[in-house]
């Protein structure tokens, strides 16, 4: 699921609640992919996500979500 350059135009809140839905909607050890400026390093879901490539900002689900 790419959502490239769209969580930067959200403030704190409403980027908690997109990747809350991310999560909610992706199959498990599914990707997210984000843009070169966006991280979930201090969003309220990041522990649901692995970073697998940090330089091109890919997560995956956790399988324990």
């Amino acid at each position: 699921m790419p959502c490239r350059n769209g969580l930067i135009y959200f403030d704190r809140p409403m980027q908690d609640r997109a990747t809350g839905l991310f999560k909610e909607a992706l199959v498990r050890k599914g990707f997210l992919g984000i843009g070169a400026r966006e991280s979930l390093r201090f969003n309220a879901h990041v522990k649901a996500f692995t970073e697998l490539l940090p330089g091109e900002r890919i997560y995956q689900k956790r399988g324990d979500e």
